[in-house]
């Protein structure tokens, strides 16, 4: 617990994700408590040199201005001046939410800090709307989505019950071409990572790395598996 920090400093949080980009983190969303509501639509911005904290967050947080708040979504740096944002655990009230699951797409230039809304729910070819895909990683530009729970609910039980399906399937996104691409890799055949979600992915070189989740059920514990996918090297 670092006590010298001054001013305003975000509360307590969980399930966010963050960013490291011009010198600073940039940190959206979470929650205080588990529970079904109360995600936070909140930006933060912490400048070590500095040791200091600012509030991003704007005035009016309203749809279409701001994303809505969420939990364990995609959340990673694209190029010099930009961010996508897409998906997450939202509140069940939320705009364009699918049982809880956002299926939007943002993007977010931290030097100007100002947000932008690509796709209001989903694009052709992109990931159905999921939670804890803390799956992204930006390669040359390309953002690599993997992995993460689906949750819908099976309307032929009263009251619904809770449908989980976990996912271990790969998407790209290029923000120039404004394009989502479902990946087979290897043709669809040989060894590929289970179904995943919970885990954490990290760029090496032009590799997309994965590690740790839970598989094969919400209810297993963590593992710690590690793969790497080789992405197409940039020209």
């Amino acid at each position: 617990l670092d006590t010298g920090i001054s001013g305003s400093a975000p509360g307590a949080h969980g399930a966010h994700d963050t960013l490291f980009a011009n010198g600073a983190l940039f940190m959206f969303g979470g929650f205080p408590v588990i529970t079904s509501t109360g995600h936070k639509a909140e930006l933060w911005k912490f400048v070590p040199a500095q040791n200091e904290w600012t509030d991003l967050t704007p005035t009016d947080t309203s749809y279409p201005n701001f994303p809505a708040g969420r939990i364990g979504f995609a959340f990673t740096k694209v190029d010099g001046s930009s961010a996508m944002l897409w998906g997450g655990g939202c509140d069940p009230t939320s705009n364009h939410s699918e049982f809880g699951q956002c299926d939007d797409l943002w993007l977010y230039n931290y030097v100007t800090n100002a947000w932008s809304l690509k796709h209001p729910n989903t694009h052709p070819y992109s990931p159905s709307p999921r939670r804890a895909t803390h799956g992204d990683v930006a390669i040359g530009g390309i953002i690599y989505l993997f992995g993460g729970v689906h949750i819908s609910a099976d309307m032929s039980t009263s009251p619904p019950t809770p449908k989980i399906q976990m996912l271990n399937d790969l998407h790209a996104y290029d923000p120039i071409m404004d394009e989502w691409m479902p990946i087979f890799p290897n043709f669809g055949r040989g060894a590929k990572p289970p179904i995943t979600f919970g885990h954490s992915v990290v760029r090496l070189g032009t590799k997309v790395v994965i590690f740790g989740g839970r598989t094969g059920s919400p209810a297993n514990p963590g593992t710690n598996q590690l793969w790497e996918y080789h992405t197409i090297a940039p020209v």
